[in-house]
Parts: structure tokens; C-alpha cells; sequence
């Protein structure tokens, strides 16, 4: 299980570098070809981190692609723990591991 304070969305953490390192999102959008609208959305919790962004990032920031796709990553799987539907996916597979293993 992932504990709250260590999974949050790489938007926040994007906010934070981007006061430090650049003026604005539209500055930071030119200068990695992201459009600016992506870098708001990203800001906003309303899109994820891809691959190809994190790619950008790490230039602009010097933050490895992986880094940005691990907050990510932890980020989604912290959504996914407290789905309910996945919570009884997860019941059902164990139960039939279970059940499996003693047959």
C-alpha cells in the first residue's frame, strides 16, 4: 500500500520547479514545445505525465524522464488502492490464488 504523503500527483512537484526555475508555463511551454495548455492541465492534476514529456522535462529541468514517470507511476497507483472496484478485484484474485494453491 502506498501511503498518502509519499504519492502525489507530478503536477505538483512540476508547480514548484517551475516558480524556481522559469518566469511562467508559457515560457517553459516555448522552450520545450509543449503547449501551454498541456503544462496547465499537467499543473492542474488534469493530465499525466507521458513518456514524451518527461523527456522534455528532464531537459528543462534536469530531472531524469524517470523521476517525472515515477511520481506519476505512484501517483496512479495511489488512485488505483482507493478505487473500490479494485479493492474487490484485489479480494477476488487473492481469494482465488488461495483457493488455487490448496487444490
Amino acid at each position: 500500500m502506498i501511503k498518502p504523503g509519499l504519492a502525489f500527483h507530478p503536477g505538483r512537484y512540476l508547480a514548484n520547479a517551475l516558480k524556481v526555475k522559469w518566469r511562467t508555463q508559457k515560457e517553459l511551454s516555448e522552450v520545450v514545445g509543449i503547449s501551454k495548455f498541456e503544462i496547465n492541465d499537467i499543473i492542474k492534476w488534469r493530465r499525466n505525465i507521458t513518456p514524451r514529456i518527461a523527456s522534455r522535462l528532464w531537459e528543462a529541468f534536469d530531472v531524469p524522464a524517470t523521476s517525472w514517470l515515477n511520481l506519476q507511476n505512484m501517483y496512479d497507483l495511489f488512485l488505483i488502492e482507493k478505487n473500490d472496484e479494485e479493492i474487490s478485484q484485489k479480494e477476488y484474485i487473492r481469494e482465488r490464488v488461495q483457493e488455487l494453491a490448496y487444490a
